[in-house]
C-alpha cells in the first residue's frame, strides 16, 4: 500500500473538525492535499480518517496532511512528477 495519495479534503484546524471547533470553522475550505496515510504511531494520536480504496478494497486509513496545493492543476502535475497515487476525482 501506498504511503501517500492525494485528495481533495477540508482542510481543518484540529481533528475535531468544523462541526465541535470555532478554529476549525475559520479556516473551513476544501482542498488538493498531499495525504500522509502511513503516519507515526497509528491509533495513537488524534487524527482525522478517510475512505481510500487499494486493489479493489475499501480501507479506512488515519492520515496527515504534507502539502496543500492551490488547484487542481498544480496538485495532478506534483503527482505526475513524483509518482504519488491521485484519488481525487
Amino acid at each position: 500500500m501506498p504511503c501517500q495519495i492525494i485528495e481533495k479534503i477540508q482542510i481543518v484546524h484540529c481533528a475535531r473538525g468544523p462541526q465541535r471547533c470555532e478554529k476549525c470553522k475559520a479556516v473551513e475550505a476544501n482542498k488538493w492535499a498531499l495525504l500522509n496515510i502511513c503516519p507515526d504511531n497509528p491509533g495513537m494520536v488524534a487524527r482525522r480518517v478517510t475512505e481510500f480504496t487499494w486493489q479493489g478494497e475499501k480501507l479506512w486509513v488515519e492520515f496527515e496532511v504534507e502539502k496543500v496545493f492551490e488547484s487542481k492543476q498544480e496538485a495532478r502535475a506534483w503527482s505526475k512528477e513524483h509518482g504519488v497515487i491521485w484519488v481525487g476525482k
